[in-house]
């Protein structure tokens, strides 16, 4: 509602200044998180299109969110063409924390095609960008996240653990309750074969978040997330999945937050046995 009351104090100034690209930007990726993808992309071609001749940087992050929304909704190589792009932005303005983020996206979507190694090495480049410009908590989240999920992907049960855990440590560190959520509903994917009452518990603290946040699941998503919640039913008792959901609603996201950690934990562990 924010966003919307600003974009119509904007308009109502007739050609908005440049400063408006971070609203629009912002803005976009909220609607992206909220599942309003046509409407997101809108709003960021209108960041990309204010910026163009006056602001670089926010041309650069405008096709990086582009990339994003085309991801959420499976248009990989609309994704790809979006990332390359912005990275090259970004690089041409030698701009490394922008830089690291595309990388970070660039990883996802490796990940999200099957391509494991170059998603690893995407995530190893990452990571070995430790200039003081590109330590941004969230997105070194993301990447440990995104690695977790080429781990659980290939089977690595104990090293998907770690990375999660690393992950969740770090968002729930800042109070960055958008990632926690995405972290949430992994680690329930991660231990449903292996504990099924937790993952259910952590699944059903992820869907309340959900709700509190408004954040809907990506379409890319939907599919994990489907098995999940079909094995889950498999391995419990319908009374017992629905106690172990319910319990998981009743915790507010630090809660939440800790229960998985601890599950990770125990995942670690077992697979280091």
């Amino acid at each position: 509602r924010l966003f919307e009351e600003t974009l119509e104090v904007l308009h109502d100034m007739g050609e908005p200044p440049p400063s408006a690209t971070i609203i629009f930007d912002s803005y976009s990726r909220l609607l992206c998180v909220q599942g309003r993808y046509a409407l997101a992309r809108e709003v960021a071609q209108m960041c990309q299109e204010l910026s163009r001749d006056a602001n670089h940087w926010a041309t650069a992050a405008a096709l990086v969110t582009l990339g994003q929304i085309a991801l959420a909704q499976g248009e990989l190589d609309e994704a790809e063409a979006r990332y390359l792009d912005g990275m090259a932005r970004f690089e041409a303005q030698g701009a490394p924390g922008g830089a690291a983020f595309a990388t970070v996206g660039i990883a996802n979507l490796h990940r999200a095609r099957g391509a494991y190694a170059e998603a690893r090495a995407a995530i190893a480049r990452y990571l070995a960008m430790d200039d003081a410009e590109t330590v941004n908590e969230a997105v070194r989240a993301r990447a440990y996240r995104h690695l977790g999920d080429v781990e659980r992907a290939q089977g690595n049960q104990a090293a998907a653990a770690e990375a999660y855990h690393t992950s969740l440590q770090l968002v729930s560190g800042i109070a960055y309750v958008v990632e926690v959520l995405e972290c949430l509903e992994r680690v329930g994917w991660l231990t449903t074969s292996t504990a099924p009452a937790a993952a259910a518990t952590i699944l059903g603290a992820a869907a309340r978040l959900r709700r509190q946040t408004g954040m809907a699941l990506a379409p890319i998503d939907q599919p994990a997330h489907e098995l999940a919640l079909h094995e889950l039913r498999g391995c419990l008792p319908e009374l017992l999945f629905r106690q172990s959901w319910n319990a998981g609603e009743a915790l507010d996201w630090p809660e939440a937050s800790a229960v998985a950690r601890d599950e990770l934990l125990r995942a670690m562990g077992d697979g280091e046995a």
